[in-house]
Parts: C-alpha cells; sequence; structure tokens
C-alpha cells in the first residue's frame, strides 16, 4: 500500500494510506453517505468522502489520523478520497500543520444563500443542524456559529464561496453574541442573513483559499474597487481594438 502526500494524489483508482488532519466537515445530503469534508497534510487539502456502508467510526474536526485503505477518485479534474468497507481509521494524538494551495478570484459579490448567517452546529460532529436535527446524532443541542455562503461573480464565471465565523465577524462588523441577541429579539435567525446580505452584496472583492468541490474556503478577503467604464476604454485602446 502507498503512503503519500495528498499533493502526490494525481490519478483515480489508487489505493493509499494518508496522514491528514480534519479540517472541514460537511453537511450530507445522502444517506449513502455518513462524512463528507476537507483533509489535509503539509502539502495541500483535498476533499473525503466516508461511506455509511463502510461502518466506520466518525473524524472529527480538528483532529489528525492515518487513514488507511482510500481509494482515490477524480470528477472533472478534481481528486478526492473514499473510505469504504477496507478502509481503516487509526487516531493520532498529534496536531498536523494543513499547507494551502490557494486560489484567487475577484469579482462582485452577488448573492448571500441560504443557509447563511447565524446556524448552529453538531457539537459532536460540527454538521450544521436542520431544525435542531443532525443527519448523524439526532437531536441535540447545538452550538451558534456564523458563516457566510456567497457567490461572486467576475463578469465571466462565477464562484460559490464559504466564509467562516472569524471572517463574517470582521466583513460584517457583527459578533456572534450580537447575532444571537438580533435573532431572539425578531424571533428569527432569517434577519442575521438579510443584514449580512445588505452589507455585502453589490461590494467587489478579492479572495484566496483552497477550491473544493464547487466552492473556495475563504483565507483571506479584501474589498476591491468595481471596475470602471474608463478603465474598460483605456484597457480596450491598449489592445487597438
Amino acid at each position: 500500500m502507498e503512503h503519500l502526500k495528498v499533493v502526490e494524489i494525481d490519478e483515480p483508482g489508487r489505493w493509499v494510506d494518508l496522514t491528514v488532519k480534519v479540517t472541514q466537515l460537511w453537511e450530507t445530503n445522502s444517506d449513502a453517505i455518513a462524512q463528507s469534508g476537507l483533509i489535509g497534510d503539509d502539502t495541500g487539502s483535498i476533499k473525503f468522502v466516508k461511506w455509511a456502508k463502510a461502518e466506520l467510526p466518525n473524524l472529527e474536526e480538528g483532529k489528525s489520523y492515518h487513514l488507511k485503505n482510500a481509494v482515490t477518485d477524480e470528477f472533472q479534474g478534481r481528486f478526492s478520497v473514499k473510505l469504504n468497507r477496507t478502509s481503516k481509521i487509526e487516531p493520532l494524538d498529534i496536531d498536523i500543520e494543513v499547507g494551502s494551495q490557494s486560489v484567487e478570484f475577484a469579482g462582485a459579490l452577488v448573492d448571500v444563500q441560504k443557509g447563511s448567517g447565524l446556524i448552529k452546529r453538531c457539537p459532536v460532529c460540527k454538521r450544521s443542524l436542520a431544525k435542531g436535527i443532525c443527519s448523524e446524532h439526532g437531536k441535540v443541542e447545538g452550538t451558534y456559529d456564523l458563516r457566510i455562503k456567497a457567490v461572486i461573480d467576475d463578469g465571466r464565471h462565477v464562484q460559490d464561496v464559504l466564509i467562516n465565523r472569524e471572517t463574517t465577524e470582521r466583513l460584517v462588523g457583527l459578533e456572534l453574541d450580537e447575532a444571537r441577541q438580533m435573532a431572539m429579539e425578531a424571533l428569527d435567525h432569517e434577519v442575521v442573513r438579510s443584514l449580512i446580505e445588505g452589507k455585502l452584496v453589490g461590494r467587489y472583492f478579492n479572495i484566496t483559499g483552497p477550491r473544493v468541490d464547487r466552492y473556495i474556503l475563504v483565507e483571506t478577503i479584501n474589498e476591491a474597487s468595481p471596475v470602471t467604464v474608463a478603465q474598460v476604454d483605456e484597457l480596450i485602446g491598449s489592445m487597438g481594438v
């Protein structure tokens, strides 16, 4: 069995061993998937899927593991690893430093999607809850979190982005406790998403972060100036058009 670094995964159908840290756990939309998210080592990050039929122990966000007999997969040029019945999960008492293979994207923020703002997460697996229910652990007393699921448009492509609590607080100027108070007074969590939408939609941003599935997981975000008509005319003129 090959023991690989994440960056060395370059083809589907390989059986590999990995030593990685779980950096993100996502909510799943299929009964066939027990867990999915992002794992990484010092060379970068990659998506993982743990099949429900594998009946493997749960991975925890922020913990490190030795994954044995994982199989690589590829879809539209993006690699992932799958954990099945033959795979093994060994917890490690170490903290792995995860490297970043960042991409850059710039454009106008055009949408703040449903599931943004004030949410609750399962205290065990960190999945977001739907009406107080975790898809893995059932009804739980969730912990509050802030996030933004947004769409950025550069005029040619649209890009889904995920923004974590710390960056959301800085970007919007709203702390978690303030968001909770807003929602409590309005008896509706939607007021937080609406506030975020009002503050961000239409503004231009430069972002960087790793691309996972259809999302960029935002690590840095800075406001940019929109392109003016004069700048477009100048560019066209320089091209001799």
